[in-house]
């Protein structure tokens, strides 16, 4: 893959083939043009059509925690301990659970390698768009989206319902006169989802650091678990053996009508959903770093290490359990709470129990978590009612926090369903079919129309490609009607024992595509691209041709200005209306050569020359403090807090061999502003400093027009208003901005002054440069 190297004060152009992806954009015919520093990840995203609005805070790691965390494999085993054995006994939790993983490994992968090629929150279904026909992306790619929704929304209701089961199984372990009532539990589910929705709100880093801190006890729990039942179960006092022999351990027990090939299949719901968390790393790509590695890493590792744990664990249960029939219909409710129950002493069910529930709750935040970005992400392409609402970010945390509470409220709706009995075990088989539809249907397009046009990323299967892909969809096509499938048929079927999943679900997607053809196909066509339209230029314009105008800027000072003057020109702009963005402020410093004091460093560079040479430096607070500096008005550069010398350090924070050659350069680690005070007083003496305070940036014409004011002062005294005025655009040679900024100064009655429109080179865009070298001359005092 072509890397796109980070650019300094200068456009460049951002191409779906730049990056070798399939893309919206590409699509489309269009490229990105940017002028600011871009990194590969930023590059890849921008590519595949949309804005990097969250920061890059998850590593592989962190990833990998928050996917581990929403596997929950010691809750996730516990709450649906019931489907594992209720079918078919012991075989349920040991060689059956192999198989099943085979299967789920297959669409691991194979979503893995997907991911690598579509690095987006929303991957699952853009990926659907961009492998499917034409004519067919928007109605696949719908399906997808909420099919996959549907998982998600239900994930963090459905693990709080099983935590709170616990909790109350507990109760009544301990309590013997409490009585149990269905809104006991209600309440007690929604406190959790509450709290875990709260958590989800957090920003990126907390988050990071929360689901680490979730990974690490998800292993030590179920580790202490472990060792406990195995080392510390009461079997022998009961005269049993230590442990079931293997006949029993591996056995079927066939609990249903069905015959046991089908009891066997059956048994796949609870590894399906119990494995189906794999998929977070997907929708948490444009928050990762290196996200085309570490995504598909993050997949596979969950898949891997959670089936094999997960196996482990469960093995261990199929040789310590006493009475599977018994755990199955234990008044408490809980297979996982009865089998403990059966081989521990109360004191030890009580810890054990405690440490599901305490993984679970952090199961729940994690479910909340991967939720949410899929609510923002399929929102940012209008596939959602109110989309605007659910696909803002926010600007403290920058993280989608109307999304999280969107879905807190609809799980807090679908909990409901525990009101109607046996209804709500159908949260549990909506989110096992509904996630393998959304994992498997682009794998499907992958393998059949898109085989020969796919671009896989930088982590791909190879030559296995199109096998894991045939197990994937084999796998997923055999069980969507087998996890429908009742426990008993025929008059045995009652409303107690009905599987609700093929009303749940497929009653749910029937409404949905109904929606879809009645009326949201007139406002959703598919994926499309949230990047301004002045930043995209077609594919077929010569690069060349364009002079990189982005943010085209005039600076004018209003030499005589009197506070009634200012307060008039503030209030006139006032009345168009403008989004006020804040205030801001700025540092311009001018420093002069020393023309006989050349440093032992530079000796071989330069000569000793009485020619006066001027350093100019520029700090405005809206660059996040980022130091510009022009050397004698023809080389300019931009400086993060940190300098370091070009020859030896990355890129993004050296000086530029000019700036070095100039004399811009000494020390290393050390801001620009204390390289020129401090360690370059040999080198420069600073003549004067300009300040501009009290400013004041407003926003017009939809964005494109930018004007900032502030107050200059010179060593403390007033030296009149400073207006800078930034345009957008993206095809505008310099003699057309220059009559447009003319036309901005008469619509919006800016006071007359000295106007600076100078740039250092008018074949070469250098935004930073052309703004330093306009204060350069307007504030020659």
């Amino acid at each position: 893959m072509s890397k796109v190297e980070p650019i300094r004060s200068a456009a460049t152009i951002i191409s779906s083939e730049n990056v070798n992806v399939t893309s919206i954009l590409s699509q489309a015919h269009k490229k990105v043009l940017v002028d600011h520093d871009v990194t590969n990840d930023e590059a890849v995203i921008l590519a595949l059509g949309y804005k990097a609005e969250f920061k890059r805070e998850f590593s592989l790691l962190t990833t990998f925690g928050v996917s581990f965390s929403v596997l929950g494999l010691l809750p996730s085993i516990a709450s649906t301990l019931w489907y594992s054995i209720a079918y078919a006994g012991n075989a349920g939790i040991t060689w059956a659970y192999l198989v099943g993983m085979i299967g789920v490994l297959g669409v691991a992968c194979s979503m893995a390698e997907i991911s690598s090629a579509f690095p987006t929150s929303g991957g699952l279904y853009y990926a659907t768009a961009m492998l499917s026909p034409p004519k067919y992306k928007a109605i696949l790619s719908w399906w997808v989206g909420w099919s996959n929704y549907f998982t998600q929304v239900t994930g963090a209701p459905s693990v709080a319902y099983g935590c709170a089961s616990m909790i109350l199984a507990l109760k009544i372990m301990v309590d013997e006169n409490y009585v149990y009532h269905t809104w006991h539990c209600y309440l007690l589910t929604t406190g959790l989802t509450f709290a875990s929705a709260i958590v989800a709100s957090a920003p990126t880093k907390w988050l990071a650091w929360i689901n680490s801190t979730s990974t690490a006890l998800n292993l030590i729990f179920l580790f202490v678990s472990f060792v406990v039942f195995m080392g510390g179960n009461n079997r022998t006092e009961q005269g049993l053996p230590k442990f079931n022999d293997n006949n029993t351990a591996w056995a079927i027990t066939n609990f249903t009508e069905w015959n046991d090939g089908v009891a066997i299949l059956m048994t796949f719901m609870a590894v399906i959903w119990t494995m189906s968390g794999f998929d977070s790393p997907f929708h948490l790509a444009e928050e990762c770093s290196n996200a085309q590695v570490a995504t598909p890493r993050a997949i596979v590792l969950t898949a891997v290490v959670g089936g094999v744990l997960g196996f482990v664990f469960q093995l261990g249960m199929a040789y310590t359990i006493v009475d599977i029939n018994e755990a199955v219909n234990d008044e408490l409710g809980q297979p996982y709470v009865a089998y403990l129950n059966q081989i521990l002493t109360r004191d030890r069910v009580i810890a054990l129990t405690s440490l599901a529930i305490v993984l679970a709750f952090s199961m729940s935040f994690a479910c909340m978590i991967a939720a949410s970005r899929v609510l923002f992400s399929y929102s940012r392409d209008g596939c959602f009612p109110m989309s605007k609402y659910w696909s803002k970010v926010n600007d403290v945390t920058k993280t989608p926090v109307n999304a999280v509470w969107a879905n807190w409220i609809l799980g807090e709706l679908l909990l409901l369903l525990m009101f109607g009995g046996v209804a709500i075990d159908a949260i549990f088989s909506v989110g096992a079919i509904g996630s393998f539809v959304s994992f498997t249907v682009p794998t499907l397009l992958r393998i059949t129309y898109a085989r020969n046009t796919f671009k896989p990323g930088p982590w791909n299967l190879g030559r296995f490609s199109y096998i894991s892909g045939i197990l994937a969809v084999s796998f997923v096509l055999l069980m969507i009607p087998i996890l429908c499938f009742p426990q008993y048929k025929g008059k045995d079927n009652t409303p107690d024992m009905m599987n609700w999943t093929v009303l749940v679900y497929w009653g749910s997607m029937f409404l949905t595509v109904a929606w879809y053809y009645i009326y949201a196909h007139k406002i959703y066509l598919g994926p499309k691209s949230n990047i301004d339209a002045y930043n995209l230029v077609d594919e077929s314009e010569d690069v060349a041709v364009i002079d990189g105008v982005i943010s085209a800027h005039d600076v004018l000072l209003v030499h005589n200005a009197t506070p009634g003057t200012i307060l008039q020109f503030h209030d006139e702009l006032s009345n168009k209306l403008p989004t006020l963005k804040g205030k801001w402020n700025f540092s311009f410093k001018i420093f002069r050569n020393n023309t006989y004091s050349i440093p032992p460093e530079l000796a071989s560079t330069q000569t000793t020359s009485t020619e006066n040479k001027y350093l100019y430096t520029w700090v405005p607070s809206y660059l996040n403090d980022s130091c510009v500096t022009l050397i004698d008005k023809k080389t300019s550069a931009v400086f993060s807090h940190v300098v370091q010398e070009e020859v030896t350090n990355p890129f993004e924070f050296a000086i530029p061999n000019d700036h070095l050659h100039n004399g811009a350069t000494s020390g290393l680690n050390d801001s620009f502003d204390y390289l020129v005070n401090q360690r370059l007083q040999s080198l420069w003496t600073q003549r004067q400093v300009i300040k501009g305070d009290g400013g004041q940036i407003y926003e017009l014409e939809n964005g494109n027009l930018i004007i900032r004011t502030a107050n200059v002062t010179l060593h403390g005294n007033f030296r009149g208003l400073l207006i800078q005025l930034e345009i957008d655009h993206s095809k505008l040679d310099s003699v057309d901005v220059e009559q447009i900024f003319k036309d901005v100064t008469s619509r919006y009655d800016i006071p007359a002054g000295n106007l600076c429109h100078r740039v250092m080179d008018g074949n070469a865009f250098d935004e930073f440069g052309d703004l330093a070298l306009q204060y350069a001359e307007i504030l020659n005092f």
